[in-house]
């Protein structure tokens, strides 16, 4: 079996496939299960290991299980039998911690994690950004920022997971709050959205929050996090992008879709490149018809450049 931390090199190289390689190199047999209660569970015997998934799990459900029970193999921790998805990731015991620890770095490496998040504050379209390419629920996205705050310049984080409007749970490793204040927060994230709400903690840190919303699960995801009022009050890109859509682009319904339409042809044209060299591209080939509009301004090429930049990741 892999050691951690050649497990963790391998998720660095192989993102964000990195569960379904391991398995084929260390030659796992995974299975579907139809065992109700129980959606994954994994065992070695006979020198071979096995991975049993409920095939009731969504995707992303289904590639954290993955990760989760590779996890147990690979640190040597044995499964229990008998846990949901939601258990799971909502464990508090020390061991399982260890093990969703392993699972979500080997699903979003730190690397990916850092080029990511490198302008705090972490807010909602970011999380959902990420979430996509790492092919993750938003849920274990924003936990996986969560446990790591210090390595992304966040003073605190907490997730507070909702359910039919009610609290099932929060967690944090630093910052914990009442029932009262995670549903204020959550009341004035979604007052915000898609801006992120903010509100002074105290003389020297602002509180941010953003929420996720999923309206098809009736479930709700705040990301809560407490920073240096000098990165709480700055605009992370994704807001700085939505101002001036909203000030410059979204007033003229016919430019916003020409613009729509450039930007989508082009993101394709731009996968594998550099920021600086898809922006130098996306230039070459429309300066001419973009230039001598509010896109040719300082301001505009700033938002060309964040958009590009999100295609880039």
């Amino acid at each position: 079996m892999i050691g951690r931390d050649a497990a963790l090199q391998f998720a660095a190289e192989h993102f964000p496939a990195a569960p379904e390689k391991l398995v084929e190199l260390l030659g796992i047999d995974v299975r579907d299960s139809l065992a109700t209660g129980a959606d994954g569970w994994c065992l070695t015997w006979q020198g071979r290991s096995i991975i049993r998934l409920s095939n009731r799990l969504g995707v992303t459900q289904r590639r954290f299980t993955l990760a989760h029970e590779i996890s147990h193999l690979i640190l040597g921790i044995p499964a229990a039998f008998g846990e949901t998805f939601e258990q799971m990731i909502a464990s508090d015991r020390e061991e399982e911690r260890e093990v969703n620890e392993l699972a979500s770095a080997l699903l979003m490496p730190h690397g990916e994690l850092q080029r990511a998040f490198s302008d705090p504050p972490v807010v909602a379209a970011a999380l959902k950004r990420f979430a996509n390419l790492a092919r993750v629920s938003q849920l274990s996205a924003a936990l996986r920022v969560c446990n790591s705050i210090e390595a992304l310049g966040l003073n605190n984080a907490s997730v507070v997971s909702f359910a039919a409007e009610e609290l099932r749970w929060q967690w944090s490793t630093t910052l914990t709050m009442s029932q009262a204040t995670a549903f204020e927060l959550l009341k004035n994230a979604r007052v915000c959205h898609p801006h992120a709400f903010r509100d002074d903690f105290d003389d020297e840190q602002t509180v941010v929050a953003s929420v996720l919303d999923n309206p098809f699960f009736g479930t709700a995801t705040l990301f809560v996090q407490l920073l240096p009022r000098h990165l709480g009050e700055n605009l992370s890109p994704d807001e700085l992008r939505r101002r001036f859509e909203e000030e410059f682009v979204n007033p003229d319904p016919k430019f916003r879709a020409t613009l729509q339409g450039i930007f989508g042809a082009f993101k394709p044209k731009c996968y594998g490149m550099t920021a600086d060299a898809a922006v130098e591209l996306f230039w070459e080939k429309n300066e001419q018809r973009l230039g001598s509009t509010v896109i040719g301004s300082e301001e505009g090429r700033l938002y060309v450049r964040r958009r590009i930049s999100q295609f880039v990741l």
